[in-house]
């Protein structure tokens, strides 16, 4: 049975923070996206906590991705903490990892 989506949002140290927990596919990515979406015009970088995710497919990457080009047009930074399971696979495996900035813990963003 799919898990539910849980996206929860706070300021850090100058970050939006998107914290997402559950499984990120066909159903949920609109959700995902709507939820950075809300946060192009507060002014702070985008920081994606997906350490949570226990699954992502294709619509999920392209969440990733539009929200990278989105920010980067709007010449705000935009990472991604995939933690070390299926979305840090994906992005490896499909070569985004590459384009988008991927760190390791949420502190290697904001600091601590």
């Amino acid at each position: 049975m799919p898990q539910e989506l849980a996206i929860d949002i706070e300021s850090k140290k100058g970050w939006s923070v998107v914290t997402v927990q559950g499984e990120v596919d066909l159903a949920t990515a609109p959700s995902l996206r709507r939820a950075i979406e809300d946060l192009y015009d507060q002014g702070e970088p985008v920081l994606v906590d997906l350490t949570g995710v226990t699954f992502m497919d294709s619509t999920g990457l392209r969440v990733l991705i539009g929200a990278h080009q989105d920010l980067e047009a709007r010449e705000r930074d935009f990472a991604v903490v995939p933690g070390d399971g299926a979305v840090a696979r994906l992005l490896d495996l499909t070569g985004v990892r590459g384009h988008i900035n991927v760190h390791d813990s949420i502190d290697q963003v904001v600091g601590t």
